[in-house]
């Protein structure tokens, strides 16, 4: 559960270290690690969603300055049909976006042009979220180390199953700091660079609308006083 003090987390500001690096590619259990197919929807499952063309891209970001990324999915004619789009709250391109932009880092999928819920961010575990950060396609730097990093669905790999695709985005060569900031009000880690990998295939048995829930639940900060600070990874919540 998102708490008003995670909601208020949201300023990143100085010696990096290194994140060790993990494969770009989608582990043997990552669709069992969601929930059934259909789960939560609240309508039914025979949509027809077009068939994609893969997409499979490669970013660097050496600086919170360059954490930007904006592409799109193409049908099988070529066609525009779903917007990519990941930033950091505060980088110029998305200074007059619509999209309310969180986390540390955050990726979104949408139908172009869209304004509003769930079409302006594909990823959201439900048809009826309310919020844009109602996802798991936003990162936070405490997320991204030590165990946290390989925790389910909520370190450096996320998968996502919707519309006939599956989506992985997955980070890695990550630069962390210390910030020095009080970790009960701020981030106690910055994220300075990394190499994000965007892979998204076609999925015929993905036949949801939205991303939805993984069967992992969120870990929970150590300290319920600091939810800057580290969190719960060691125990995992397994799926039934």
């Amino acid at each position: 559960m998102i708490t008003a003090k995670k909601l208020v987390l949201a300023l990143l500001l100085s010696q990096v270290f290194p994140v060790p690096v993990v494969p770009a590619q989608e582990p043997a259990g990552a669709r069992a690690n969601q929930t059934p197919e259909h789960a939560g929807e609240g309508h039914g499952s025979s949509a027809k969603w077009p068939a994609i063309r893969p997409f499979h891209k490669s970013y660097w970001f050496h600086t919170p300055q360059d954490m930007y990324v904006h592409d799109f999915i193409r049908d099988a004619s070529g066609a525009r049909i779903y917007e990519i789009e990941c930033s950091t709250p505060f980088t110029a391109q998305v200074k007059d976006s619509v999209f309310s932009w969180s986390g540390q880092f955050e990726c979104r999928i949408g139908i172009p042009g869209a304004r509003n819920l769930p079409e302006s961010q594909l990823l959201v575990e439900n048809h009826n979220a309310d919020r844009e950060w109602m996802s798991r396609g936003r990162f936070f730097a405490n997320q991204l180390t030590g165990r946290c990093a390989s925790y389910p669905e909520y370190g450096r790999a996320r998968h996502f199953y919707l519309r006939r695709m599956a989506v992985t985005l997955l980070l890695s060569d990550i630069g962390l700091r210390q910030t020095g900031k009080d970790p009960s009000k701020d981030f106690k880690y910055d994220l300075r660079s990394f190499r994000l990998d965007i892979d998204v295939r076609p999925d015929n048995g993905a036949q949801r609308s939205v991303a939805g829930p993984s069967r992992y639940k969120e870990p929970a900060p150590v300290s319920a006083s600091q939810p800057g600070a580290e969190l719960k990874c060691d125990v995992r919540t397994d799926p039934s």
